[in-house]
């Protein structure tokens, strides 16, 4: 079932497409592989062409920042767009059957998608810099908080696969990511 219309779809319409796609199940075999990624699993790039797209940018430094940041990501701030919507009330949690919203060229359409996980916490790791080119490469201990959930897209979305959504505040010098 897709949806195309004229006018916005209402939220009685939104609950059908998500009815529909979760009967259906998800449009790809690797749910969930984005989980520990970069890199992305082996299985996941073995089930299909997929475009890995990891873009990374600084949003500021500190607590509040961080706390701001993962307050849209819940919120669903990312798809508060003019031409793209969530409704901001629908939960991050695993389970969740989520509908896009999109007027693309005056027309509307609704995707289905279902959020597969959502990690919270804590997290320390290695990290190699290099100073110079051929020299030898340092390793410094990172640590810090993050809030990551991905969403998976259903058998009547348009595209198929995968996307994450992830902010992280690097506690060892105040960086927020």
């Amino acid at each position: 079932m897709f949806f195309v219309s004229l006018k916005r779809p209402t939220e009685a319409q939104e609950q059908a497409v998500c009815e529909k796609g979760s009967s259906l199940g998800f449009n790809f075999k690797s749910a969930g592989s984005t989980k520990g990624a970069p890199p992305l699993l082996l299985k996941a790039q073995q089930d299909g062409w997929w475009n890995i797209d990891h873009e990374r940018i600084k949003v500021g430094y500190g607590k509040d920042t961080y706390m701001a940041t993962k307050e849209l990501l819940n919120n669903w701030g990312q798809f508060q767009l003019p031409w793209a919507q969530v409704r901001h009330d629908t939960p991050t949690k695993p389970g969740t059957y989520v509908c896009v919203t999109a007027n693309i060229l005056g027309l509307w359409t609704a995707v289905p998608l279902q959020t597969v996980y959502k990690q919270e916490g804590k997290w320390h790791r290695q990290i190699d810099t290099q100073q110079r080119p051929l020299a030898a490469s340092k390793s410094t201990r990172h640590h810090g908080q993050q809030l990551s959930y991905a969403n998976a897209c259903l058998k009547t979305h348009f595209l198929a696969g995968e996307e994450r959504f992830k902010v992280e505040w690097d506690q060892t010098d105040g960086s927020v990511w």
